[in-house]
């Protein structure tokens, strides 16, 4: 037995250390709560380090804006796995070269640029409105494994289009845009993030968004992109498309409505249970907890 712990301890320490990437400023910084269900409706950030802390294999790291939040985030956070980071400059320079006034994804581009190798096995950003679904962690984080067996250093989901406006003459339109919300940066990926700001400073489109640039960077890179599985998240799980988040490995939506979607199904497939408050609700309405969405 004793010899057994050896083992396990040593293919534990063989592999590299992988984890979580966030960024969090302003707004999901306030409204973070000790307890995760104080404001849910809110409270996106908070549910997403319950979430975290309720599994020991994987850390997480938060960049924010500036030390008065990292105390904030030190302060609410769940426990020790998770720990606030600051950019390296310490400025949130959410400014154009110019000057001019910039969106706050800048900041957030910056940030997986400074960290998206902070784990030297693989670093998976996601944003604060996505909910683990906790059993399926290792096989989510094993995506990492399948991209370095072909190659590839960057792994986002395919989107198909392109909205109207953020048409590029040089792109194939087959190369659709991607949102860059769920994100595995593999060893290596730092020169695709760095290549990713420098269009967010320069080359944006009017509503700021990010994806547009992003677009543009791993087209120039898609040789080392990874087309992410379609079951990695859902971003449409919803009481209105009745779509099943069981079926995913991510529940990508904002959090009031996941919460509304929520079934006894939902819990027992590894997401977090709905807030009492909706527990409650729904007993007082004559039933447990939300529909059980529709399969297939």
């Amino acid at each position: 037995m004793r010899l057994a712990h050896v083992l396990a301890a040593a293919a534990a320490t063989s592999t590299p250390p992988r984890g979580f990437l966030l960024v969090a400023t302003k707004r999901p910084v306030l409204l973070l709560q000790g307890d995760a269900d104080t404001d849910w409706r809110r409270d996106e950030l908070g549910g997403l380090l319950r979430d975290i802390c309720a599994q020991e294999k994987y850390p997480a790291t938060v960049v924010v804006g500036d030390a008065k939040e990292v105390s904030t985030v030190e302060r609410n956070r769940p426990c020790d796995r998770v720990v606030a980071r600051l950019l390296p400059d310490r400025r949130r320079l959410n400014l154009r070269e110019d000057g001019s006034i910039f969106p706050m994804r800048l900041f957030k581009v910056r940030a997986i640029a400074a960290f998206c190798n902070i784990y030297e096995g693989g670093t998976l950003y996601i944003d604060n409105d996505v909910q683990l679904r906790l059993p399926v962690l290792d096989e989510l984080f094993a995506i990492f494994d399948a991209m370095q067996a072909q190659g590839k250093t960057v792994g986002i989901l395919k989107d198909p289009g392109v909205p109207p406006g953020h048409e590029v003459d040089s792109i194939p339109e087959w190369f659709g845009e991607r949102n860059g919300g769920v994100a595995f940066w593999g060893p290596g990926s730092s020169k695709v993030a760095d290549a990713w700001v420098a269009e967010m400073r320069f080359n944006t489109t009017k509503d700021g968004h990010d994806q547009m640039p992003l677009r543009k960077v791993l087209w120039r890179y898609r040789d080392v992109l990874y087309d992410l599985p379609e079951t990695t998240q859902c971003r449409r799980c919803t009481r209105r498309t009745g779509r099943d988040p069981c079926a995913y490995l991510l529940w990508h939506n904002h959090r009031k409505k996941r919460e509304e979607h929520k079934s006894p199904r939902t819990t027992a497939c590894g997401y977090h249970a709905p807030p009492q408050e909706l527990v409650l609700r729904h007993q007082h309405h004559g039933h447990s907890s939300s529909p059980s969405p529709p399969e297939g």
